[in-house]
């Protein structure tokens, strides 16, 4: 928990990892009001564009400064396979995915400040 005071923003720390936050207001006799409803923060966005005339796959990563990500895709949910590392928002092509039944993606964003 962090309070900002009177202040009406506040910079979060870089941190790994997805963000939830709940806020609360209080007046000068303490007086705290109802947390509100949780919003939750990812610093990365994966969306599929669509499928190609060659069965290709378009993905569109966004992704916030200061974070890269992993782009990871399976066929069966049980064996993953890194497709990509984006350090930059883009659009990533999985030329594999034609050749398979079914394809499923994920991917996590992680530091920078991280690397090795």
């Amino acid at each position: 928990m962090t309070d900002v005071g009177a202040s009406l923003s506040y910079l979060i720390p870089a941190a790994q990892g997805n963000f939830y936050f709940v806020v609360t207001a209080y007046d000068v006799s303490g007086l705290q009001s109802l947390p509100s409803a949780e919003i939750q923060y990812l610093p990365l966005l994966l969306t599929l564009v669509g499928v190609n005339t060659d069965h290709s796959i378009d993905l569109n990563v966004s992704l916030d400064p200061g974070y890269y990500a992993r782009i990871w895709y399976s066929s069966d949910l049980q064996t993953w396979q890194l497709l990509a590392y984006i350090f930059t928002n883009a659009l990533v092509r999985d030329y594999s995915a034609a050749f398979v039944p079914s394809r499923f993606y994920r991917a996590d964003a992680l530091l920078i400040s991280s690397l090795p």
